[in-house]
């Protein structure tokens, strides 16, 4: 059993750095939602997310993938982080739709209904 962990570690070690990404961008956002950016979300969510990114590309050079060659650190920054801003873009626009489009937020809806959509 402990072999499949060694023959898998650095898939281990890569899903463990999205779930930490993951829960990062989560909690910042609502974090920033709730309090000092609470009516722009779409502003809270492209912080969190900006900050989680960043978090992802250290964790997964540093840790993750750290006994693996690769680009030049620059090239391999670049191309991660192009990457990145267009998942970022792309991430935002159900909660822009939602909000500016559709009008789903408070007081119009209940708090409930604003963060599901």
């Amino acid at each position: 059993m402990l072999s499949v962990f060694v023959r898998n570690a650095e898939l281990l070690k890569f899903l463990t750095v999205g779930s930490v990404a993951f829960v990062t961008t989560a909690v910042l956002f609502f974090g920033l939602k709730w309090t000092i950016l609470y009516d722009k979300p779409v502003t809270a969510n492209v912080a969190a997310v900006l900050l989680a990114t960043v978090l992802s590309y250290v964790l997964n050079r540093e840790w993750a993938f750290t006994a693996r060659g690769g680009q030049e650190r620059r090239h391999e920054a670049v191309l991660f982080f192009i990457v990145a801003g267009v998942g970022l873009v792309i991430n935002q626009l159900p909660l822009a739709v939602s909000r500016y489009i559709f009008g789903l937020q408070t007081p119009h809806v209940s708090l409930i209904v604003e963060n599901v959509a």
